[in-house]
């Protein structure tokens, strides 16, 4: 079973979003970890790491899949620059 696990730097700025952006935010998370293919427009892989970027409206999160667990490292506004 694929489960998620929310890193500090992620959990950190989803604790401060409103409501009805956390909503959206978790509902795209759970489709991430049940069903990733259903999201591949929206999933780009970061070049020169292992990471990739899924695009929610205005939000980025970075993460790295390795099949069983869905790692989320960081949640950002579209436009911050991507830190390696």
């Amino acid at each position: 079973m694929r489960y998620a696990v929310y890193h500090k730097d992620f959990r950190k700025v989803f604790n401060k979003l409103p409501k009805n952006t956390k909503d959206i935010i978790a509902d795209k998370v759970n489709i991430l970890v049940e069903n990733p293919s259903a999201l591949v427009n929206n999933i780009t892989a970061l070049k020169g790491t292992p990471y990739h970027r899924l695009r929610i409206g205005d939000w980025r999160i970075k993460f790295i899949d390795d099949g069983d667990v869905v790692d989320l490292f960081e949640l950002f506004p579209r436009g911050k620059d991507y830190k390696a």
